[in-house]
């Protein structure tokens, strides 16, 4: 994490940081942070918000063993956090008494919040090093894959980096949207209808619901969504933020009641492009693997018995589905993905 060592990102970030926390968000991350602080946020606390998504990684499986402390506190150095001081034992009371999840998606807000104010390269520094530093640690400790250090994190590990990516995602989304005339160029483009579907609004509620219409596609591959289907691809927009009874959520639900057209299939994947195109390598590369890996449960959580433990066979219409945006997802931002 030698990106921290850089007084640049870190007074950038203790800027931001302090802007949302004068807003009154986030309290008892700043109560926290602050308690190892002479001030409401120093270098070294500020460090803390950089580190916390590491914490919530090793405590994802339950309570971290000593690997996984070792593993961040190696990073708490690395980033510059004074072994003995205050800012460490602070770090090393997550590691040893749970904050709780609560706790940990404040943290990664604010960091997400603070990281969308820097400038784009900084953030993107910031991006980079911070869902390195999770996935390794998820691939080293995670499961039993992480007992027998082959490099497999478990699924919970998996699922915690998998926020600090969302979460790191709408950072850049809200960069973007930030920046003068982004959402008028969009709408000249084309028509002011087509462009209204899949253009960001300040929740970024329909840019999430343009990334799920590859799952959407899948689901529609037999002829049918069934309801396994429908679970799969509503939980992850739950996941993914996409919540209520918003207009992007209903869209949602009608697109897997009845089937969209082709031209709204291949207006999401033109928009896809841009968005995923637009990210970091590091956050570009992540998400297309879990939009992957998403077409891949819902092809396995289609109907018949053989399929109820969403393991089983899936057809020829889905692979052929899974196969094609496989190809598109390398064509269109580089990614590097493979089917399993």
């Amino acid at each position: 994490m030698d990106t921290f060592n850089g007084r640049d990102v870190v007074g950038g970030m203790r800027r931001q940081a302090e802007l949302i926390l004068a807003g009154g968000r986030c309290r008892r991350v700043e109560e926290t942070v602050s308690a190892a602080g002479s001030s409401r946020l120093s270098r070294e606390t500020t460090l803390l918000i950089y580190l916390a998504p590491l914490a919530s990684v090793a405590w994802a499986g339950g309570p971290p063993g000593g690997r996984e402390r070792d593993l961040v506190t190696a990073a708490a150095r690395g980033a510059g956090l004074k072994e003995g001081g205050q800012a460490y034992r602070e770090l090393s009371g997550w590691l040893a008494a749970d904050p709780g999840a609560d706790f940990f998606d404040d943290a990664l807000h604010l960091l997400s919040e603070a990281a969308a104010g820097l400038p784009t390269e900084a953030r993107r520094a910031v991006a980079h090093e911070v869902v390195s530093a999770c996935a390794t640690l998820a691939d080293r400790c995670g499961g039993m894959g992480g007992l027998f250090g082959d490099g497999r994190a478990g699924p919970a590990e998996a699922e915690a980096v998998r926020a600090v990516v969302f979460a790191l995602r709408r950072a850049e989304e809200h960069a973007r949207l930030g920046r003068p005339g982004i959402r008028e160029g969009r709408r000249a483009k084309g028509g002011a209808a087509r462009a209204s579907m899949f253009s960001p609004g300040p929740d970024g509620d329909a840019a999430c619901l343009m990334l799920l219409m590859s799952a959407v596609r899948v689901a529609w591959a037999e002829g049918r969504v069934t309801r396994r289907e429908r679970r799969v691809i509503l939980r992850e927009a739950h996941e993914r933020g996409l919540r209520g009874d918003g207009a992007a959520r209903r869209r949602l639900e009608s697109f897997l009641a009845v089937r969209p057209a082709e031209e709204c299939f291949q207006l999401a994947e033109s928009s896809m492009g841009a968005t995923l195109g637009a990210l970091p390598r590091c956050l570009r590369e992540a998400e297309g693997h879990s939009l992957l890996e998403l077409c891949e449960r819902v092809a396995g959580a289609s109907g018949g018995w053989l399929r109820l433990s969403g393991r089983g066979p899936v057809s020829p219409e889905e692979w052929r589905e899974l196969a094609q945006f496989g190809q598109r997802l390398t064509r269109h931002n580089g990614a590097s993905v493979r089917l399993a």
